[in-house]
Formats: C-alpha cells, sequence, structure tokens
C-alpha cells in the first residue's frame, strides 16, 4: 500500500516546541544532581541560576529535589544558597522568600533574614503569615522596637490571622506596649482560638494589662475549645491567684 500521507511545512514544529521544556527540565534535574553529588554544592551551584531560567516552573523540582534534601539532613548553607537562586530567578514567588527568611533566622543572619520577609510581604501586603513572619524575625533577633512598629502598621492582620496572632501580642508586650496586646487579645474570641499557643499568649497579655477576669474567661474558653498546653493552664492558673 502506498503512503498518501503529505506532510506539511512545518508541521514537526509543535512537537519540537513541546520537547524544549523537556529538555530544560532534564538539564535542571542534571544540574540539582550535579550539585547534591558534588564535595561542594556551593560551587557547584553556579550553574543553577541558567538551568532554572530555562525552566518557566523550575521551582518545582528544585524545592523538592534539591532544597528539600539539604534541610532535611541540616546542611543549611547550601539549601540557602539555592534559595537564593530560586529568589533571582522568579523573584514574584513569596514561598520561597519566606524559607528563605526563616532558613537565613536559623543561621542567625537577620538583617539578611528580615530584608527576605520584608520582600515577601511587599509582594503579597495582605498575607497575614508573612507579615507575621516579619516581626517574629525582629522578636527573635531582639529587634522588639522594630517588631513593635511593625505590629502597629499591620494591627489588622492580626485579627485576619489570628493563627499568628501570638506575634503581634509578644511584640507589644515585650516593648512595654500592655494595653496594644491586651487589645489584641480582648478582640479574640474564645470558642474560635486557633491554637494552644495564641491562647497562652492572649491570656498572659490580658494579666499584664491587669484585666484579670478576662484572662479567665479566655483561658477558661479556651480549655473548653480543646486547646490543652501547660503553659495555658500555668497562665490561668497565676489569673485565678491574681483574682483571690
Amino acid at each position: 500500500m502506498v503512503d498518501t500521507t503529505i506532510e506539511r511545512p512545518g508541521a514537526a514544529a509543535p512537537a519540537a516546541a513541546l520537547a524544549a521544556p523537556s529538555d530544560g527540565v532534564s538539564h535542571l534535574r542534571a544540574v540539582i544532581k550535579q550539585i547534591l553529588e558534588a564535595d561542594d554544592p556551593l560551587q557547584a551551584m553556579a550553574g543553577l541560576g541558567p538551568a532554572l531560567a530555562r525552566v518557566e516552573e523550575g521551582w518545582r523540582d528544585a524545592r523538592r529535589l534539591l532544597v528539600s534534601p539539604f534541610v532535611k539532613v541540616g546542611r543549611l548553607e547550601p539549601a540557602i544558597a539555592a534559595l537564593e537562586r530560586l529568589v533571582d530567578a522568579y523573584p514574584a514567588r513569596t514561598d520561597d522568600r519566606r524559607l528563605l527568611a526563616s532558613l537565613l533566622g536559623r543561621t542567625e543572619q537577620w538583617d539578611r533574614a528580615i530584608a527576605q520577609a520584608d520582600a515577601a510581604a511587599a509582594i503579597a501586603p495582605d498575607n497575614g503569615a508573612l507579615q507575621a513572619a516579619r516581626i517574629q524575625l525582629r522578636v527573635q533577633a531582639g529587634r522588639i522596637p522594630q517588631a513593635a512598629d511593625v505590629a502597629r502598621q499591620t494591627a489588622a492582620q492580626a485579627l485576619a490571622n489570628p493563627g499568628d496572632a501570638h506575634w503581634w501580642m509578644l511584640a507589644y508586650s515585650r516593648n512595654g506596649d500592655a494595653a496594644d496586646a491586651a487589645g489584641v487579645a480582648m478582640a479574640l474570641q474564645a470558642a474560635d482560638l486557633p491554637n494552644a499557643r495564641v491562647a497562652t499568649v492572649a491570656v498572659r497579655a490580658l494579666l499584664d494589662d491587669d484585666r484579670v477576669e478576662a484572662a479567665i474567661l479566655l483561658g477558661n474558653g479556651a480549655l473548653e475549645a480543646g486547646h490543652d498546653a501547660p503553659a495555658l493552664r500555668a497562665s490561668l492558673g497565676l489569673a485565678h491567684l491574681r483574682r483571690a
């Protein structure tokens, strides 16, 4: 039987176009493999940036195959270096900046950590978790006045994202702003408290502002909601002692 199929000009172009990303992914994975096997992964990291530039979502493989393994075994220096390449390649991604800020914080590189956290929050200013990270890093770095300033600037996010509200209260409390910390605590509903950590800090914030009855009510409500923790019970016990 004679093949009568006529090959149209350019018919192979779509296939070639589809193959290009696969080539980029293959190259990226080869670079990642070289980095993981290198005696000096920091030196081998030079090829990561160009490889990422060839793949639209190269961050997926880089995070899964490179960053996560380094973090898992506690090799934070190469993990940080890889994340810096990711931030350069995909500057609008907040997740990479947030993880980078966290790792920099764990290695006490506070200026760099805070800069990355601020950059992430600038991209998504309504993201409460990113704003909380800005406060958290400043608290951990001992930069309490700065932490309190950020808390005041982003006060609405404390209630919009109550799972991280303890960072706002801690920043206020450690800066001597007991009334501001208690204000956040008073705005929280006992039945809706997200976790024991927030409940504990809220009870202490109310105690620091001499709102003993409110502290007891909030603490009891937190326990009834299932947020049981030794620190919460200790704070609640202190509240009962003060009332007595």
